[in-house]
């Protein structure tokens, strides 16, 4: 394996490519090359991040919060069909003001941390950690915050629909910036989204 490790070390840096032993070792993992680990890595996924998009859909007043639309294939009308499953929920929310998509990232970032709940910004879904991902829509206003649920079940899981439950309660970002006023406060403000 070392003489392995060095060869791959060579590769990357005379070709710059190849991948690392840190790559290598990802694709090692049981659910990436057994194909029974990797369907049940992936159900757990869907399950997982169903049960986002169902707890919400039964513990969010769409009417009475900033969220405007809770938005995955078991809530849509092709819910009973096969295929209806997703490994990321998308939450749509209403907003005229572009620094709402940081403050909301920053709140978000901040209960985390005050929750010690396993819960952060990024991209790299599918694995075990739960992200989000906020305004992935290129070229369009950025009002989608996207919950990506991994393979892990317990007590994070339910602290993040707990906690994004008690956040949809507030009725627009007006009201989640009173209740944030330090994050307010050093999240930076876009002032053209004010002049129109």
């Amino acid at each position: 394996m070392l003489r392995l490790g060095k060869s791959l070390r060579a590769l990357r840096i005379t070709f710059g490519l190849s991948l690392s032993q840190d790559e290598c070792a990802a694709l090692s993992a049981p659910f990436v090359l057994d194909k029974l680990s990797l369907t049940n890595h992936a159900q757990t996924i869907f399950d997982n991040n169903q049960r986002l998009a169902l707890a919400l859909q039964d513990g969010v007043n769409l009417e009475q919060s900033f969220m405007d639309q809770i938005i995955h294939p078991c809530l849509g009308p092709d819910k009973d069909k096969a295929w209806a499953k997703s490994p990321f929920v998308n939450i749509r929310y209403r907003s005229k003001d572009h620094s709402d998509r940081a403050l909301l990232r920053a709140v978000l970032e901040y209960e985390a941390q005050q929750r010690k709940i396993s819960f952060v910004s990024g991209s790299s879904f599918g694995f075990r950690s739960h992200r989000f991902e906020m305004g992935f829509v290129r070229g369009v206003k950025f009002d989608t915050l996207r919950i990506a649920m991994g393979s892990r079940a317990g007590p994070s899981m339910d602290a993040i629909i707990k906690l994004l439950t008690e956040l949809a309660a507030y009725k627009d970002f007006k009201a989640l910036k009173k209740a944030y006023p330090v994050i307010v406060a050093l999240v930076p403000i876009d002032r053209s989204a004010e002049e129109h």
